[in-house]
C-alpha cells in the first residue's frame, strides 16, 4: 500500500522541446435533484454540460490559448484534446461523459481561433477518448454486495468533519484502508501514477507530430476533481504554483474546469508553466 505522503517526492520525466501538456478537470454537468423525476427527453442531458458549465469551458480554453501565445508570441500553437470516458451513475443508470462533453466544447472554441491549429488524434475530426483520464475507481465495487460501502464510509466521515469526500479519500484514513483494498479500488496513489503514465505517453506521441521549431504543441487533457488532486498533491505538492501571463486565474462555479499547464524547465525537469487552480 503506497501513500501520498512519499518521502522521496516523485519527479515527472522532462517533456520533450516545445510539448506542454494541460490538465483541465471537467465543466459543470447537469445532475438531476434528488428524487426528480426524470423523463426520457431530459435523461439525454444529464451529465453532459449545462448551458454555464459550457461557457465557463470556452473561458478557460480562450485563457489557456492566451496563455500559450504571449508565451511564445512567435510560434504555431497546435492543439490536441483528449477527454475522460467516465459516465455519470446514478442509481444504477448510466448517464452522459462530462470529461468528453467538456474536450468537445474545448476543442470546437479552438477551432474557431485563426490563430492556432487543432489536430485530432488518429485523424478522426473528434476528442478521442482515453481511459487513462478516468475518474478514481474508488467509488463503486461492482462485484461486491455492498458495492458502494467504500465511499458511503468516506461519504459519511467527510459530512462528519465538513470537508469533500475527496479530501478524505486523499487522506487514506487506516480504518478504511482495508475495505478499499479488499474491494479492489483505486488509492491515491494509483491514481496519481496512472495520470503520470498518460503524460508519459502523450509525451512520445508528440514525436510522431513530427514538430517543427516554430511550433509548441499543446495537449489537453480533461479529467476530473479527485484525479487531478491526487496527481497534483503526489508530484507538486511542494512546488508553488505559477500564476498565469494572462489574467487572474479563472475557475468556473465550485471548482470546475480547473486547470494546469505543464512543460519542461531548462530542459531538464517538468514543472507547473501555469496554473487556474483557485479552487479543484
Amino acid at each position: 500500500m503506497e501513500k501520498l505522503s512519499n518521502p522521496e517526492k516523485k519527479i515527472i520525466p522532462p517533456l520533450n522541446e516545445g510539448v506542454h501538456i494541460v490538465l483541465m478537470r471537467h465543466g459543470e454537468p447537469l445532475k438531476p435533484e434528488k428524487g426528480q423525476e426524470l423523463s426520457e427527453e431530459s435523461k439525454d442531458s444529464i451529465g453532459m454540460l449545462t448551458e454555464n458549465g459550457k461557457k465557463e469551458t470556452r473561458q478557460m480554453i480562450s485563457k489557456i490559448i492566451d496563455q500559450a501565445i504571449i508565451q511564445h508570441p512567435n510560434k504555431k500553437i497546435i492543439l490536441c484534446f483528449l477527454g475522460s470516458p467516465t459516465q455519470l451513475q446514478i442509481d444504477g443508470e448510466t448517464f452522459g461523459a462530462r470529461g468528453m462533453h467538456t474536450a468537445d466544447v474545448a476543442s470546437r472554441e479552438a477551432e474557431s481561433n485563426p490563430m492556432l491549429e487543432v489536430r485530432y488524434i488518429g485523424d478522426s475530426g473528434e476528442v478521442r477518448p482515453w481511459k487513462l483520464l478516468r475518474e478514481a475507481d474508488y467509488y463503486y465495487a461492482p462485484e461486491k454486495s455492498e458495492p458502494e460501502r467504500y465511499v458511503a464510509a468516506i461519504a459519511s466521515r467527510a459530512a462528519n468533519v465538513g470537508v469533500d469526500k475527496q479530501d478524505i479519500w486523499l487522506q487514506q484514513p487506516e480504518d478504511l484502508e482495508a475495505i478499499r483494498i479488499e474491494d479492489k479500488l483505486e488509492s491515491p496513489a494509483a491514481t496519481a501514477q496512472r495520470l503520470a503514465r498518460a503524460i508519459s505517453v502523450l509525451n512520445r506521441h508528440s514525436k510522431l507530430l513530427h514538430r517543427k521549431d516554430n511550433e509548441e504543441i499543446y495537449y489537453v487533457a480533461v479529467t476530473h476533481g479527485d484525479t487531478l488532486k491526487a496527481f497534483l498533491k503526489t508530484y507538486f505538492n511542494d512546488e508553488p504554483k505559477a500564476e498565469p501571463l494572462n489574467q487572474n486565474p479563472l475557475v468556473g462555479s465550485e471548482g470546475y474546469n480547473a486547470s494546469v499547464i505543464l512543460g519542461n524547465t531548462n530542459g531538464n525537469k517538468t514543472s507547473i508553466e501555469a496554473s487556474f487552480l483557485t479552487e479543484v
